[in-house]
């Protein structure tokens, strides 16, 4: 199923057996690819606490730990839990419906690399009949593990988000406002794939067109987890945040009075 994302998103494409050797014959070398398994239901689970059945996802990744990124630039903002609040206190002050979206497969949704990335498929291949195992692909779109994957989709959202007509803070990167006659009219902010906003009515049109640009998972609101978070926001437009399952989820350290850990 993974495989198949990429293939949606034309993420990489298989280089020709002679052009491959040119390549080589110049010093690229391909980069290895890897599986990695996660559970999202991970945050869930409590030390010693109920049994919490798992759900697995696979992720085709690259070793970006054995990547020569050498002046490869490599930032790519997110705004930070100050600039989070602030949104959150605009949305509860303003009574705003708070609103939170989840970019699917987000980096293959960002710019298009300008570097050569070639990919070595992981042992035992892609399960992909059409593709012979040995077949080195070349990378079209940013690729997770990659050093720079964030900054390709920090700039391809930043673009769009800007070009809707939102401006970005001088001061927090990654947090963006529209305003009319000195009134904030919407608000929103990103944390790599992850997106919140708040909108008054009227002017949902500025989150409509943003939202059309990318494939999401889902939208939420009311009740949802943001960065590690739980936000919940009341019917009167109160907003509550917590940290609970993280919290929980700290197992006790026991200290020796005498300055050794036990």
């Amino acid at each position: 199923m993974e495989w198949e994302k990429w293939k949606q998103f034309n993420a990489a494409e298989p280089v020709a057996a002679d052009q491959l050797r040119e390549l080589l014959a110049q010093g690229h070398r391909p980069l290895p690819l890897q599986w990695i398994e996660t559970d999202k239901n991970d945050h869930r689970r409590r030390p010693n606490g109920p049994y919490v059945a798992p759900s697995f996802k696979s992720r085709l990744v690259s070793r970006g730990d054995l990547e020569d990124a050498t002046g490869v630039r490599t930032d790519s903002p997110t705004c930070d839990l100050e600039g989070q609040s602030l949104l959150l206190s605009w949305c509860a002050c303003e009574k705003v419906r708070l609103k939170a979206g989840d970019i699917s497969n987000a980096y293959f949704q960002g710019q298009p690399v300008d570097r050569l990335i070639l990919l070595k498929q992981p042992p035992g291949g892609l399960g992909d009949t059409s593709i012979a195992d040995d077949t080195v692909l070349a990378a079209r779109v940013p690729i997770y593990g990659t050093k720079d994957a964030g900054r390709g989709l920090w700039k391809q959202l930043r673009s769009d988000i800007v070009a809707t007509g939102l401006k970005e803070n001088a001061i927090m990167r990654a947090l963006y406002y529209f305003q009319v006659d000195g009134d904030i009219k919407c608000m929103l902010a990103t944390h790599v794939d992850d997106m919140i906003w708040g909108v008054k009515e009227g002017f949902e049109y500025l989150i409509d067109q943003l939202l059309a640009k990318f494939s999401l998972k889902k939208v939420e609101q009311d009740s949802f987890r943001f960065c590690g978070r739980e936000v919940n926001q009341d019917s009167d437009y109160t907003i509550h945040v917590t940290c609970k399952d993280n919290v929980e989820k700290v197992e006790r350290v026991n200290y020796d009075p005498k300055g050794r850990l036990a």
